[in-house]
């Protein structure tokens, strides 16, 4: 019998899932909160969200935690005057949260959909001994969406003289430190924004000390309250016996199975056959091919474009002095082509945004945004170009298997917990593994991507050792080799390797290089000013706030505890 309910729960928990694949499928544009402080330690607390729903969904679950614990104590949060402005919504108690489902059980909804939430949370001021604190995670970690813009503002009820010293803003994911935030602190307000896109996982806790008796009205006796043993007491009775682990069969199945299947329709049975190749094939530009070759977006790749406008007149570089040290200017010298594709000319525009002459040193804290998004796009492209087995890219990498494997996790934990079946708890965990790791895998390629791929692997074979006679024989046949060659070595990172070994072959740099140094630049000093790696460090540096993520020291409470550390939090999910 119980092998029976084995079978089932294990087909119900694996097959079940298979079949949902809308669920959790959407994104947040804009999350900003706004939270008024008041004397008698309650807030009132303001959410606005811009949710992008990508799938048929009915709405939004949002989440809020309602307890904290304090060190030996614990500090409990009473949820009030709930509403969502026009929107219908339900309200279900979980005791340690609440859920407050937003949406019309019989509307399915699609697209740019905007959410208001309104509550009170009582009890939110945590006292210790030389400070009260404020400590609320405004963003909570268990969001199921990327969340790309957040922005809180904390409102205070009286005039408050506060020092950076007692503002802390956390973001990323739970326990981090990172404060990759803006801060504005005023006698009335702190407010902020993130510098950053907050990830799955990752959420944004803001922390203020305040002085003793900051809150008049606030209540001491009640705020905290002893931690509860009874729901950790471990229940005593008679020892139940649990059978054993007969079905272990049915995961070993699916997870042979699965190999087997993916070996057969998800991968290419092929192997290249390498020939010298000293130019690229038509029809790609440096990062296409580059990304195309190995699967991966690098850095490099982005940056090969440089040197692909130079080579095509659309810019030229010019290394100058900048307070003792290198900087490079570049001068627009055309528009890109109107067929460009969009990350092309995205990346294009950002490095021209303020006119025709731009320098790297003014790129720096600036680029950051535009380099994460054209390395989205490029990626997209390639998947554009019809370079890979439709059926099986459809098959295994739409994202189905993603929940497959969450579902086979969920299944593993289950059949363990209830049934203490070892052997199909670590074999469904197996099975979750493969389904995430055929996820993660390279699309299979088609007869076309085949060919072009064996073409990249035997360019890059060439580039990294090519033979000297025959470079120097191709030089001398095409003078302008490097121009038209050098974007692809970028791109297959290979620019350094190159200034070592053939400094002594080419004698010039690339025809858009100049120098204010030397009317007549050598390869050497080009390669020695044109850094692929200053240029990737300056456009994906990133702001940082300038403040310490140390604690205020105290009696145990202080800004340590990062992100998550604080009251309320939870997250969200569609439904």
């Amino acid at each position: 019998m119980h092998i029976k309910i084995q079978l089932l729960l294990f087909s119900f928990f694996l097959f079940s899932f298979i079949s949902i694949g809308n669920a959790q499928d959407f994104e947040i544009n804009d999350y900003h909160v706004v939270v008024q402080l008041n004397d008698d330690g309650t807030s009132d607390i303001e959410e606005y969200i811009q949710v992008d729903f990508l799938e048929r969904a009915r709405g939004i679950i949002r989440t809020i935690n309602t307890t904290r614990e304090v060190g030996d104590k614990i500090q409990e949060y009473k949820l009030s005057n709930i509403s969502t402005a026009d929107k219908q919504y339900s309200i279900t108690d979980k005791g340690r949260q609440t859920d407050i489902r937003i949406g019309t059980p019989t509307k399915y909804i699609t697209g740019k959909q905007s959410y208001e939430i309104r509550y009170t949370v009582d009890n939110v001021i945590t006292p210790y001994d030389d400070h009260d604190e404020y400590s609320w995670n405004v963003i909570g970690t268990e969001w199921g969406a990327d969340i790309k813009k957040s922005s809180f503002a904390i409102r205070l009820s009286t005039n408050t003289d506060l020092s950076d010293g007692d503002v802390a803003v956390f973001t990323g994911s739970s326990q981090s430190l990172d404060q990759h935030a803006t801060v504005n602190i005023s006698n009335r307000e702190v407010k902020g924004q993130v510098l950053k896109t907050l990830g799955n996982g990752q959420g944004l806790t803001v922390s203020i000390k305040f002085p003793k008796q900051h809150f008049p009205e606030l209540n001491y006796n009640s705020i905290l309250s002893e931690k509860s043993t009874s729901s950790y007491s471990p229940r005593i009775g008679v020892k139940k016996e649990y059978p054993r682990d007969f079905a272990f069969p049915l995961p070993l199945l699916l997870l042979g199975g699965l190999f087997y299947f993916f070996n057969k329709r998800g991968r290419n049975a092929h192997i290249t056959k390498l020939e010298k190749r000293y130019y690229p094939p038509e029809g790609m530009n440096p990062p296409e091919i580059g990304t195309f070759h190995d699967y991966t977006v690098n850095s490099s790749d982005l940056i090969s474009l440089i040197p692909y406008w130079g080579a095509n007149h659309y810019l030229k570089i010019t290394a100058i002095e900048n307070d003792g040290d290198t900087d490079m200017r570049f001068e627009k010298l055309g528009e890109l082509p109107k067929d460009t594709s969009s990350y092309e000319q995205e990346f294009f525009d950002a490095i021209f945004e303020d006119g025709p002459t731009a320098y790297l040193s003014n790129m720096e804290n600036s680029m950051y945004e535009t380099f994460g998004s054209v390395k989205s796009k490029l990626k997209s492209d390639i998947f554009s170009k019809r370079l890979y087995d439709i059926k099986s890219k459809k098959l295994f990498h739409d994202g189905k298997f993603i929940f497959i494997g969450l579902a086979a996790i969920g299944a593993s934990i289950f059949v363990f917990v209830k049934f203490l079946a070892i052997p199909s708890g670590i074999l469904l965990f197996l099975f979750a593994i493969l389904c995430f790791y055929i996820h993660s895998r390279e699309p299979k390629k088609n007869e076309k991507g085949l060919i072009l791929h064996d073409q990249l692997k035997s360019l890059k074979a060439t580039l990294t050792n090519p033979d000297r006679d025959e470079l120097n024989q191709l030089i001398k046949k095409d003078p302008s080799y490097l121009n038209k060659i050098f974007p692809y070595v970028v791109a297959f990172d290979l620019d350094s390797l190159w200034s070592e070994k053939f400094n002594s072959i080419f004698t010039s740099p690339p025809d858009w290089y100049y120098s204010d140094y030397n009317n007549n630049p050598s390869f050497g000093s080009f390669r020695s000013n044109f850094s692929t790696s200053k240029i990737t460090k300056t456009m994906t540096s990133y702001p940082v706030a300038d403040k310490s993520s140390g604690s205020f020291g105290g009696s145990g409470g202080g800004f340590s505890g990062g992100v998550g550390s604080g009251g309320g939090g939870g997250g969200g999910s569609s439904w």
